[in-house]
C-alpha cells in the first residue's frame, strides 16, 4: 500500500470520484486508498458538521473491529477542497485492496462498487445452489456475526449492513459470507453509540437481509428483485438461519 499523506489536494485532477451518496463523496487517491469529503450536493453546508461525521465513522468502525466484525480500516487525514479551505476528514483502504486478502466486499446499495465477479460462484462446481442445506455452511459465519452484534447490543441495518464473500479453507465450501459494515454516519443525526439491546424483530431482519443479499449476488444479480424460485429459497434459508441462531 502506498504511504498515506497528511493532506490530499482534491483539486488535483489525478484523484477520481468513485462514489457519491447522501452524505459523502469518495475519492480514489491511490489504488489502495480512498478519502471522504462532503457530498457534491450539500458541499459547504456539511463542512460545519464534518468533524462529527468523521468521528462517528471512526468511532463505530473501531468499535466493530474490537468485537470482531469486518469493517473498513479507517485513518484520519486532511483534504484540500479548494484554495481557501482545508478540513480534517477520514480515509480508508479501497474496496479493491481487500481482494488481495480474499475478501470481496458486496456493497448492497451500489452494484458498481461491489468487488465480486458474477461469473464466479460461492459453491464448488456441481453443487446444487438451490438446496438450502448447501447454503448453511456458507452462511454460518454470518449467523455468528449477528450473534456477536447481539451480544454487544449493536444493531446494524440500512446502508451500514453490507456483506463480504471471504475465501474459505473449508473443504465443503469455497467461500463464507460475513457481515461487512461501513457507511455509519449521517448528516441528519449523530450516531447513537449507547448500544441498546437488540430484540427479535431486528435479529430477524438482519438474517433475512443477509440471506437475500447473498442469494441475489449468487443467483440473480441482474434482476431488480428476487424471482419466485429465489424467493422460495430465501424463505427457507432465512427460517433455517433463525433456527440455528436461536439454538446457540
Amino acid at each position: 500500500m502506498t504511504n498515506k499523506v497528511e493532506i490530499y489536494d482534491l483539486t488535483d485532477d489525478r484523484y477520481d470520484i468513485i462514489g457519491c451518496g447522501g452524505t459523502k463523496t469518495v475519492y480514489l487517491v491511490d489504488p489502495d486508498l480512498v478519502v471522504f469529503c462532503p457530498n457534491q450536493v450539500d458541499g459547504m453546508l456539511l463542512v460545519d458538521m464534518w468533524d462529527r461525521i468523521t468521528n462517528d465513522e471512526i468511532e463505530m468502525g473501531n468499535f466493530l473491529k474490537r468485537i470482531g466484525i469486518l469493517t473498513l480500516d479507517f485513518f484520519r487525514c486532511r483534504i484540500k477542497m479548494n484554495d481557501d479551505l482545508t478540513i480534517h476528514t477520514f480515509g480508508s483502504r479501497s474496496f479493491a485492496s481487500y481482494v488481495k486478502q480474499g475478501i470481496y466486499i458486496i456493497d448492497t446499495k451500489n452494484i458498481k462498487s461491489t468487488q465480486w465477479d458474477h461469473s464466479w460462484s460461492l459453491f464448488p462446481k456441481g453443487m446444487d445452489r438451490y438446496d438450502v442445506n448447501n447454503w448453511l455452511p456458507i452462511m454460518t459465519s454470518y449467523i455468528n456475526d449477528i450473534a456477536t452484534l447481539v451480544q454487544n447490543n449493536t444493531r446494524i441495518s440500512g446502508d451500514t449492513l453490507n456483506l463480504a464473500f471471504v475465501a474459505s479453507s473449508n473443504l465443503i465450501t469455497k467461500y463464507e459470507v460475513r457481515i461487512f459494515c461501513f457507511d455509519f454516519a449521517s448528516k441528519h443525526y449523530a450516531l447513537d453509540m449507547k448500544h441498546t439491546a437488540v430484540f427479535g424483530d431486528a435479529i430477524k431482519r438482519m438474517i433475512e437481509d443477509g440471506a437475500e443479499y447473498a442469494i441475489y449476488e449468487e443467483l440473480c444479480p441482474k434482476k431488480i428483485c428476487l424471482p419466485e424460485k429465489e424467493k422460495i429459497l430465501h424463505n427457507e434459508l432465512s427460517k433455517k438461519m433463525l433456527e440455528i441462531f436461536y439454538a446457540k
